[in-house]
């Protein structure tokens, strides 16, 4: 298939997933208490850093010299999404809860997370993960977070962490067109794809600070 063509498809299926992931998850989520909201803040502050900046970053290494282009873009996310670690990093603290990430030990959920995305060698297949699919689920889970925390939290989320994320989309699919170019490496990205989406589904599924609370439960 055309690698335009593909990259199309692979859009409208992320597109399927996080609807899928709103209504088998997040529309049957209850009101969080102030505990959950801060473990809540203290997982996007992980996530933000060790997802958002490392993947674009060992794209940026990834990617052929001859792409300046798309290392530009990725530069420009890596940015952008180190600003987002710090808005929920400052989120944390104004909350008066440990927001220093060295002191964060992260569990097994969220190691997960990371293996499943920035373990590959080739930067179409940690776009597949992060761009086109971690970026689709933060998206929907962001869009229910501010609806269960206050009105000025639910302003800064959307103004400085929502707001990019239609960029980053567009990065991925940049990416996918340029070199998901081979039935195998399409093959693979579709597999990719649909299992990091049903991690995130089966994490999500679990009891709600099972996930989100005991990987920081060690933070002093």
């Amino acid at each position: 298939m055309d690698s335009r063509e593909f990259a199309k498809r692979i859009l409208a299926r992320a597109t399927e997933n996080a609807e899928k992931m709103k209504e088998t998850v997040l529309e049957r989520t209850s009101p969080l208490s102030e505990d959950e909201i801060t473990a809540t803040f203290q997982s996007h502050e992980w996530r933000e850093y060790y997802l958002g900046v490392l993947c674009p970053a060992k794209m940026i290494t990834l990617i052929s010299p001859e792409d300046l282009d798309l290392k530009l873009l990725l530069t420009q996310q890596l940015v952008e999404e180190y600003h987002h670690y710090q808005v929920f990093a400052k989120l944390v603290a104004d909350r008066g809860a440990e927001s220093d990430l060295t002191r964060f030990k992260a569990g097994p959920a969220h190691n997960g997370m990371l293996d499943k995305t920035l373990s590959w060698e080739h930067p179409v297949y940690i776009a597949a993960t992060s761009n086109l699919t971690g970026e689709f689920i933060l998206t929907a889970c962001m869009e229910k977070l501010v609806t269960l925390v206050d009105k000025e939290s639910a302003r800064v989320i959307e103004e400085e962490v929502m707001a990019h994320e239609g960029n980053h989309i567009h990065t991925g699919r940049l990416i996918l067109e340029r070199y998901a170019t081979t039935p195998e490496i399409q093959e693979k990205v579709e597999g990719l794809i649909e299992d990091r989406t049903d991690h995130f589904i089966a994490s999500y599924s679990k009891p709600y600070m099972e996930f989100i609370g005991p990987d920081f439960n060690g933070a002093a």
